[in-house]
């Protein structure tokens, strides 16, 4: 990891000042026209408003589940509000009401969200609509439709088009001390049918990620791929297509696949940046703006972990980079020589220094960050692009733009926004921010850059697409067009805003090495497995047949599957989308690799010996299910110094086939013993279970029986002696 360049921070201070000092002028230009315009209207200036109501109580609560985004000279305003009573105890009629102020223009970014958060009591004299609510049963809900016809009175008052206060406000029974229940919203009308200025569109682009969530096993596959022999035509580069089939798209699946298709199909400048191994596992032929690092690799993590302990995990450099997504969307797509532009999607770290090096050197020129790149306060809105100077060149950083891009992503502007609790809430808050964004310098080019998240759905992406559409203050544009947008920020300004930490918790780091030390681990037990299991290759040996060596180069492909597969798995793992729990589930299909190899050994010892002489066999049955032959040791050792077996047998097992080891058994006395065997690799470590055999010996002549026996045959042997030495010979012998 190469050392990352500092910024003197009396230079870094100067150069943030130099940014934002014409910010700091226009925030104070914007207060200033601000307080002014609540003197003249009588509104209680920003910051010293208390909240006026809340889009819930402990009795009610207010969403709004539909509402019309942009407002034309003939859409009228369409409201769906959801009533649910949060009680035991019935809520009586009640009355909600509508209504807008037609001659506010927010003046700051502060006037807006404070509007937002029911946080200024901006008055809204014209009533669109009130309508009787009924009585809404104990701990239910209702649904309550508002439909402002386009001739209406109150929006025939709008004369200027942006947006305006919207307040929704629901009050029950008749008491007057009740608090009503309040939604913030926003009315945002086009300038359709207006005769005031149009000034130029804003442009806009809009990408998102199209990557998978999570990858769900085949088991089916899997075994196939542990049980078959390769082919001889499987090269064993890259993922062959066995390997890749033991992991199948979980989400997105097919269907919502097609969805997108069909979304991306209606709005062509929606983009989409998708990840190679989703366009290759897909039978749907979407539309491509750009792919991102292979299998959404977080290379933000990455910079934070060293190349050897990812390489030791069976991550390379080569299986994420630029050139290994282009080649497969280019296969993917069929044609070989299609432009495809690589974008580095930020992972769930910051793009600091070392990590926009790295990605530099994978390939990509051009990096995606999220909101947090940039962390200056500037009041207005600008181009979402950075050129940032590293050790290996220049690089661009395409930024979004983190109001709107949170919006979009499903976050509401803040915990006390009270409309922004649901999608069509955010949906009108992202539409009149965007049209506060242009009217803030409607005659300045930029191009901010909004980005939808992993898990926005394609509904979500097209109500979007279809508001920004008919907004006449937008004009949307394509990647390749902001990419080509003279830069924010550039060389050493640029580079004085670069995050400076990763933001990866000592959690989640530690998490990271756990995980790729047991990816590391399967991975070694794949190479061991190969090495010092699997019988020696017969080019190896002094045998010249033919038909050995093919077997031989067809195992050497069979292995470099299972590496392959076990390395798909620990990049899949490494995805910047991937959960703890998904995480975990893939590393434990990465274990189970070699956990197939080596189960597929297994040895049947004899249940009980019964030993009755001095020596005796113990026979010992070892069975191979791999589909290439093995070649190992058995150990035997007794808890007995009487009752022993011989120590190691080496075994040559054939595929898919069984083989019988004997052990010789030697004993000492009589008595019983426990003999434990397991299976060793060739080196003499252990890789499986043990199984345990019970010898018993009834062997008689160390018994005590059979001592006294011989000692009674002694003692008489030495009488009989003693009698025919001394007894009294007769005279004729």
């Amino acid at each position: 990891m190469r050392q990352s360049r500092r910024v003197n921070p009396v230079m870094r201070r100067s150069r943030l000042a130099a940014v934002r000092l014409p910010a700091r002028i226009a925030t104070v230009i914007c207060m200033t026209l601000s307080l002014l315009t609540s003197f003249l209207l009588g509104v209680t200036p920003v910051g010293e408003a208390a909240a006026v109501g809340k889009s819930s109580s402990r009795t009610a609560s207010l969403s709004i589940t539909k509402l019309t985004p942009v407002v034309t000279a003939s859409s009228g305003l369409h409201i769906v509000v959801k009533i649910s009573n949060k009680t035991s105890n019935v809520l009586p009629v009640g009355t909600l009401t509508t209504s807008t102020n037609p001659t506010y223009t927010f003046v700051s970014k502060t006037d807006i969200q404070q509007w937002a958060e029911g946080g200024t009591p901006i008055p809204t004299p014209t009533t669109l609509s009130t309508l009787t609510i009924p009585a809404v049963a104990a701990k239910s809900s209702i649904s309550v439709t508002v439909n402002i016809t386009a001739q209406d009175t109150g929006l025939k008052k709008i004369t200027s088009w942006g947006p305006k206060p919207l307040l929704l406000d629901y009050s029950t029974g008749s008491d007057s001390s009740s608090v009503p229940i309040q939604a913030h919203s926003f009315l945002t009308r086009s300038s359709d049918g207006l005769s005031s200025v149009k000034t130029p569109a804003m442009s806009l682009t809009v990408a998102m990620p199209l990557t998978s969530r999570r990858w769900s096993s085949n088991s089916n596959a899997l075994s196939s791929l542990l049980s078959t022999r390769a082919s001889k035509s499987t090269t064993g580069s890259a993922e062959s297509t066995s390997a890749s089939n033991i992991m199948t798209l979980s989400t997105p699946n097919a269907d919502s696949l097609r969805t997108w298709k069909r979304v991306l199909s209606e709005h062509p400048l929606l983009q989409s940046v998708v990840d190679p191994d989703v366009l290759s596992s897909s039978q749907v032929a979407l539309r491509v703006s750009g792919i991102s690092q292979t299998s959404s690799f977080d290379i933000t993590a990455a910079a934070t972990i060293s190349a050897s302990g990812l390489s030791s995990a069976g991550i390379s450099n080569s299986s994420w980079n630029a050139a290994k997504g282009t080649s497969l969307a280019r296969t993917t797509l069929g044609d070989s020589a299609t432009s495809v532009e690589s974008y580095a999607w930020q992972g769930n770290g910051q793009w600091t220094e070392d990590a926009l090096e790295t990605a530099l050197k994978q390939g990509f020129t051009t990096v995606i960050a999220q909101g947090s790149f940039d962390q200056q306060d500037s009041s207005t809105v600008h181009t979402g692009k950075y050129v940032v100077p590293t050790d290996s060149g220049n690089i661009t950083v395409l930024a979004a733009q983190k109001v709107l891009s949170g919006l979009a992503q499903g976050n509401a502007s803040s915990t006390t926004a009270d409309a922004e609790d649901t999608n069509a809430g955010r949906l009108v808050r992202f539409m009149a921010q965007s049209a506060f964004y242009q009217m803030q310098e409607p005659y300045v080019t930029r191009n901010p850059l909004v980005l939808l998240g992993s898990s926005t759905t394609a509904e979500e992406a097209s109500e979007l697409m279809t508001a920004l559409e008919s907004a006449s203050w937008i004009k949307l544009t394509d990647l390749k067009t902001l990419s080509r947008q003279k830069a924010y920020l550039s060389g050493s300004n640029a580079l004085a805003v670069v995050p400076q930490s990763s933001g990866i918790s000592a959690t989640q780091r530690k998490f990271l090495r756990d995980m790729l030390s047991s990816l590391a681990k399967a991975r070694s037990e794949i190479r061991r497995f190969s090495r010092k299991v699997l019988a020696e290759s017969p080019s190896e040996s002094s045998s010249g047949d033919t038909e050995d060596n093919e077997r031989a180069d067809s195992s050497d492909i069979w292995i470099n599957n299972l590496l392959n597969a076990q390395s798909l798995v620990a990049r899949r793992s490494f995805a910047w989308t991937g959960t703890t729990s998904s995480r975990a589930s893939l590393v434990r299909m990465s274990s189970s690799i070699p956990s197939g190899l080596y189960d597929a050994i297994s040895i049947t010892p004899s249940e009980t010996i019964t030993v009755v002489s001095e020596t005796a066999s113990m026979p010992v049955t070892v069975r191979n299910g791999n589909p290439y032959p093995i070649r190992i040791k058995l150990s035997s050792l007794t808890d007995s110094m009487e009752i022993v077996t011989s120590r190691i047998s080496e075994t040559t097992v054939p595929a898919l086939s069984e083989t019988q080891v004997t052990f010789t058994v030697r004993v000492a006395t009589s008595g019983s013993a426990t003999a434990h065997i397991s299976l060793l690799d060739r080196d003499g470590e252990s890789f499986s279970k043990e199984r345990t055999t019970t010898i018993t010996s009834t062997l008689q002549i160390n018994d005590k029986s059979g001592l006294v026996i011989i000692i009674i045959a002694v003692i008489f042997a030495i009488l009989g002696f003693w009698r025919q030495f001394h007894r009294q010979k007769d005279p004729d012998e």
